[in-house]
């Protein structure tokens, strides 16, 4: 039963990166138009919660428990079969916010964290219900206690059967509402109010420790960044609460593409954000969709990669580029 609309569908259209050349036209003109889904939210009654998954007799609720990319029909009736057979857990009502994708940061802090607070904002106040996969994530489990949120969890040999599960519906991926993500960083400057300080640090994400999506000449590159003022950062070695801190202290923040740019949303206003990119043929812009919906100013250097797929690439940063880029910023 749907409960409220929280947004009408609307779109509208991204500035181009401060950099942007003739030349990128093809990367980026396709893409500056955003098209907002429709938002709101419903009352699931009497259904099962089986892993990532949430079932009402045979009728899978897709829309919110999986990502737009659905999964395999075989997979989803495999667990629709278990659920029959694992124990039984009764809870009378929760909010359900994650999907299988919500162990990875920027999709816990983008997209599950907004869903949350669109409930809450509408009084729901039942307890969130998580599987123990995604809870265990250190992030969190930290942004819920500090959000005091009441969390009931339940591992992936388990069924629990929900009188009312309260739910919020899933954005296209990337199409970026300003005002959900505005909602996120009220609520955790209201939280972080007494630590803001004046925002003055250059700050390089590195990822020398990840599996994937590292800078293969890293060792040249890091003193090139110290000339220009940049500190060197691993976010995987502060808590949530020090990386949203160092956030509010940074003036330009530059890193490949991955997770640690999701923080761009805990920068001021009139901050500038640098992506190091995999020049392939497939651009996953949605740092830039990002960076656009929060009016920061977004900066882009396309290098050269060992991957067709952006998402497995690893990247040769050309330092002169660069240096040129960071003399003019």
């Amino acid at each position: 039963m749907r409960i409220k609309e929280v947004r009408k569908a609307y779109s509208y259209s991204r500035a181009l990166p401060v950099n942007y050349t003739e030349a990128e036209q093809v990367r980026f003109e396709s893409i500056r138009e955003c098209l907002v889904s429709e938002a709101f939210l419903e009352e699931l009654r009497e259904v099962s919660v089986s892993q990532y998954y949430i079932f009402s007799g045979t009728k899978l609720f897709e829309d919110f428990c999986l990502p737009i990319q659905k999964r395999g029909q075989v997979q989803v009736w495999k667990q629709w079969l278990k659920s029959k057979v694992f124990p039984e857990t009764h809870i009378q009502e929760a909010i359900w916010i994650t999907d299988s994708w919500a162990r990875n940061y920027f999709h816990w802090i983008l997209e599950c964290l907004p869903r949350l607070f669109a409930l809450q904002a509408h009084g729901i106040k039942a307890a969130l219900l998580i599987p123990e996969h995604i809870y265990r994530a250190h992030y969190v489990k930290e942004s819920l206690a500090d959000l005091q949120v009441e969390v009931i969890t339940f591992n992936f040999r388990q069924t629990v059967k929900v009188n009312s599960l309260y739910v919020a519906s899933h954005d296209s991926p990337c199409a970026f509402d300003p005002l959900y993500l505005k909602n996120v960083i009220f609520k955790f400057q209201e939280l972080d109010l007494s630590q803001t300080k004046e925002a003055t640090r250059r700050i390089y994400i590195s990822r020398k420790e990840a599996g994937k999506r590292k800078v293969e000449n890293e060792t040249e590159l890091i003193p090139m960044l110290q000339e220009h003022g940049f500190e060197i950062m691993q976010m995987e070695k502060l808590s949530f609460r020090e990386q949203r801190e160092l956030m509010r202290e940074t003036k330009i923040l530059m890193s490949i593409h991955g997770a640690g740019l999701a923080n761009l949303i805990f920068m001021p206003q009139d901050a500038k954000v640098i992506e190091l990119h995999p020049d392939v043929e497939r651009y996953n812009s949605c740092f830039y969709h990002l960076a656009a919906a929060l009016n920061l100013e977004y900066y882009y250097s396309f290098e050269k990669a060992d991957h067709p797929n952006p998402q497995e690439a690893n990247i040769t940063v050309d330092l002169e580029r660069l240096d040129n880029l960071l003399m003019t910023i």
